[in-house]
């Protein structure tokens, strides 16, 4: 699922950039919040594992 989120964020990123270079920021700012959120919950997913991986090393 982790991977998911990462590869989410690139191709919204990668979409996101290029409707704003063909119709214009004013028209497609909002379309940021995508791939903004879609990082977040990678970054999120990715601290989630590694806690749970430091707390199963522990035990």
């Amino acid at each position: 699922m982790e991977y998911f989120w990462l590869f989410l964020a690139t191709v919204t990123a990668a979409l996101v950039i290029y409707w704003i270079a063909v119709q214009g920021w004013e028209e497609n700012k909002y379309l940021t919040i995508f791939p903004v959120m879609s990082g977040i919950l990678y970054l999120m997913r990715r601290f989630y594992r590694k806690t749970q991986e430091r707390t199963s090393n522990g035990e």
